[in-house]
């Protein structure tokens, strides 16, 4: 019975160690207007991998850099094998980043950072805390073998600039949800309008 007990216990370490492995960006916050470099990293309890591939789903209103040839993004992994980032559209029109890195020779993917990318908040974002989505993980070791996740997640805290005048009060539009909850602002909506009042 203790034999048994003790290869329970060692079966149940395995697994929970090879369900810490995965992708992971830390919480962040970015206003609207704003690029902010975030780090991509590798949750790796175990062995180490030779390939990587995910796709990364970002909130509306924000996206990786791109100056017209490449996405801003640089990896400790340049010289591998293939390293690289193309925008994909999935089936039910969502757009998402693809990431792939193999590195079978040069720097195995151990824990730590795979990818930093330049995120940039456009004028369109919502505010609030807004979940991305990181889906279809694929970590692959020397054997060919690894986990396949089907999604994580992460928070990405947005906002926007408003000014309000000395008197207390500010005109303002946007055309997607805001969140004023923390922000020790109390927005109104004017449902009318009449000439001198």
């Amino acid at each position: 019975m203790k034999k048994f007990f003790t290869i329970c216990v060692f079966a149940l370490a395995s697994i929970a160690s090879a369900l810490a492995d995965g992708v992971s960006i830390a919480p962040f916050t970015i206003a609207a207007g704003e690029t902010q470099d975030v780090d991509i990293v590798l949750e790796d309890e175990g062995g180490v991998y030779v390939s990587a591939q995910f796709n990364l789903y970002l909130p509306d209103g924000i996206g990786i850099v791109y100056d017209g040839t490449a996405y801003a993004y640089t990896s400790p992994h340049y010289g591998s094998s293939f390293v690289g980032v193309s925008k994909r559209t999935d089936r039910d029109g969502n757009d998402y980043y693809q990431f792939y890195l193999e590195d079978r020779m040069m720097n195995p993917l151990g824990a730590g950072t795979m990818f930093t990318v330049t995120l940039e908040a456009t004028d369109m974002v919502s505010t609030g805390v807004q979940t991305g989505y990181i889906r279809s993980v694929s970590l692959v070791d020397e054997m060919g073998g690894g986990p396949d996740i089907a999604e994580l997640t992460y928070d990405v805290t947005t906002s926007v600039d408003v000014t309000v005048s000395d008197l207390g009060y500010a005109s303002f539009s946007w055309p997607r949800t805001l969140d004023f909850s923390d922000s020790g602002i109390q927005a109104f909506i004017g449902t009318r309008y009449a000439n001198g009042s």
